[in-house]
């Protein structure tokens, strides 16, 4: 006995408008909550289902911007912490990991090196940055000094 599928997108009514504009971070989300939970041909069948939407409201260009947006927001939805960190020079292992030992046990980090900093630290997380780097400290200075 064969399971019937209700649809994962609802159709607009005949008597509905179209749907609102959405942003490729709104759609990230959705997409996140259409998939959270699913495998095998439900998985399937919602990603289909939302690529269409996604082709109808013209917006495939903007699929680099979506899949960014829902890789952020599931690593938020279970607790993965994402930092990147630059230092004037590169940092050992123990000190990468007392640093972001700070942020939590799910830390997922991308590190560079930037020789302008002096020394120091700068540290983004999400919509925060912690900048403890000598160049800035310095340029405070100058500033205050003014």
């Amino acid at each position: 006995m064969e399971r019937k599928m209700r649809p994962i997108l609802k159709k607009p009514s005949k008597h509905s408008h179209s749907m609102p504009r959405m942003i490729p971070l709104q759609l990230g989300k959705v997409l996140y909550t259409l998939t959270h939970g699913l495998s095998g041909a439900e998985l399937h069948r919602a990603v289909g289902e939302f690529a269409a939407l996604v082709q109808k409201e013209q917006l495939m260009n903007k699929m680099d911007y979506i899949i960014d947006a829902y890789t952020t927001f599931a690593k938020e939805q279970e607790g993965i912490v994402t930092l990147e960190i630059t230092t004037a020079r590169a940092l050992s292992k123990k000190m990468l990991e007392a640093l972001t030992n700070n942020f939590g046990t799910h830390v997922e980090t991308s590190t560079q090196v930037d020789s302008d900093l002096i020394g120091g630290v700068v540290v983004k997380a999400g919509d925060t940055i912690l900048d403890g780097s000598i160049k800035t400290q310095l340029m405070q200075m100058k500033r205050f000094a003014q």
